[in-house]
């Protein structure tokens, strides 16, 4: 949810374009990537529950590593929470890292998916 959303609720982005274009100055992109046991453990659902929670957007998928890829928009507070999420991980899981790399959004999602 956005700062906006949250403190002005009753406010539409339909109504006023301007908040919109604010809401979007604030958006960031993040690339991350999760060692550990993060494969067949239910790591990437829970990752798609935790992003759903924060009402951010993106995808993860499985590399061919063993590791976990995570690319997900939205702005920068609700980012960091996430990464917290990530390194918490599943009941199943062990997570021995994640690395994160902040980077612009190139292009805006507009959900999150499970890469198979």
């Amino acid at each position: 949810m956005s700062a906006v959303a949250i403190y002005y609720p009753f406010l539409k982005y339909y109504q006023y374009p301007a908040l919109a274009v604010y809401c979007n100055l604030y958006m960031m992109e993040i690339y991350c990537v999760v060692t550990g046991k993060v494969q067949g453990v239910g790591y990437r659902d829970f990752v798609q529950g935790a992003a759903a929670e924060l009402g951010l957007c993106g995808s993860v998928k499985n590399l061919s590593s063993g590791e976990v890829e995570v690319i997900v928009q939205g702005q920068p507070e609700l980012l960091r929470e996430f990464v917290e999420y990530l390194n918490e991980g599943s009941l199943l899981a062990r997570v021995d890292g994640v690395s994160v790399e902040w980077r612009t959004a190139k292009m805006e999602l507009d959900d999150f998916s499970v890469v198979k």
